[in-house]
C-alpha cells in the first residue's frame, strides 16, 4: 500500500483477510486460525524541495550543464548549421516570464529532414510544457503530454515554440537530421543481419550471480514496423539481494526513433534521461 500527497488529518489503517481456509475439504472454516503478520510502515512529509533535490544539483553545477536562455535560432554554429551535419544535443533552457523570455526559435531546412524534440522538467513540481512546430504562423504539430514532438519536414523555414506552464527550466533534447544523411549513415552501419519481428528476450539464459552480472552490449535490429510502436518493448525482472549499483543504458538512432529506459521500484518509476 502506497499513498502520496495524503491530506493532514487522522486515519485508520485496517487489515483484513478475505480468504477462507479449509482443511481436508471440510466446509467449516477454521475459527482459531493464528497468523504472524510483519508490518513495516514509513511516513514522511511531502516536500517539493526534497523531490527536486537530485535534479537541482544539475542547476547548481553550471560547469556540468549550464542553464541558458532559449536560442532565437537553431541554425547557429554548434547546432544545425549545415544539412550535412546532423545534430543531437541536450541543454537546460530557461524561458523567463511574460514577454521578457524568448520561447520561440527559428529553423531553416535546405532539404527534407526529421526533427525530434524531447522536453524533461528540471523542476519536477513544474513538469507541464507544450512544444509546437510552426510554419508561417500555422501550427503543424503539437507535442504529447510528456513534451515529446517529432516531425518530417520539407525544405523551408519553421519555428519551434516551447510553452511551459510555469517559469521553470527544462532539459531539452533536440535531434535534427536530413533524410539523405540518415540513409547514408544507416547504410554504413548496416550489419546485414536480419531484422527481427519480435523483440528478443535479453535475459534469457543469463545467470544473475550475487557477485555481479552484465547484459550486453547487444545490437538489436528490428523491422520498420517497430517505428510505429508505442508502449513496452521489453521488461526484465531483477531481484537484488543486497545494496547494489545498477547501471543501464540504451541507445537508438535519434531523431529517427526514440527508446526510453526505466527502473520500476516499489516507490514508483525511475525514468532514464
Amino acid at each position: 500500500l502506497k499513498e502520496s500527497d495524503v491530506p493532514r488529518g487522522k486515519y485508520v489503517i485496517e487489515f483484513s483477510n478475505s480468504r477462507k481456509y479449509l482443511v481436508d475439504g471440510s466446509s467449516e472454516d477454521i475459527k482459531s486460525l493464528c497468523a504472524h503478520v510483519t508490518i513495516s510502515a514509513e511516513v514522511g512529509i511531502a516536500s517539493k524541495q526534497a523531490v527536486n533535490s537530485m535534479r537541482s544539483e544539475l542547476l547548481d553545477l553550471p560547469d556540468l550543464l549550464a542553464v541558458q536562455p532559449f536560442p532565437q535560432t537553431f541554425n547557429n554554429i554548434g547546432w544545425f548549421a549545415s544539412p550535412m551535419l546532423p545534430v543531437i544535443g541536450t541543454q537546460v533552457y530557461t524561458f523567463g516570464e511574460g514577454q521578457g523570455g524568448n520561447r520561440k526559435a527559428s529553423l531553416r531546412l535546405e532539404e527534407k529532414a526529421v526533427v525530434r524534440l524531447v522536453c524533461e522538467p528540471a523542476d519536477l513540481s513544474n513538469a507541464e510544457i507544450t512544444a509546437e512546430l510552426q510554419r508561417n504562423g500555422q501550427v503543424l504539430t503539437v507535442s504529447d503530454n510528456l513534451g515529446q514532438l517529432i516531425g518530417e519536414l520539407d525544405a523551408g523555414s519553421y519555428d519551434i515554440e516551447l510553452k511551459p506552464q510555469a517559469s521553470a527550466p527544462f532539459l531539452v533534447s533536440l535531434g535534427i537530421a536530413a533524410e539523405s544523411r540518415i540513409k547514408e549513415d544507416l547504410a554504413l552501419l548496416d550489419s546485414h543481419k536480419p531484422c527481427l519481428s519480435k523483440f528478443p528476450a535479453l535475459a534469457s539464459g543469463k545467470d544473475f550471480r550475487p557477485q555481479g552480472w552484465a547484459i550486453g552490449p547487444t545490437l538489436i535490429r528490428l523491422k520498420p514496423s517497430f517505428l510505429d510502436t508505442e508502449g513496452l518493448l521489453a521488461k526484465i525482472p531483477i531481484r537484488i539481494e543486497a545494496s547494489s549499483i545498477l547501471y543501464m543504458e540504451v541507445g537508438s538512432a535519434l531523431p529517427l526513433d526514440l527508446i526510453r529506459i526505466a527502473l520500476q521500484v516499489p516507490e514508483g518509476l525511475w525514468v532514464g534521461e
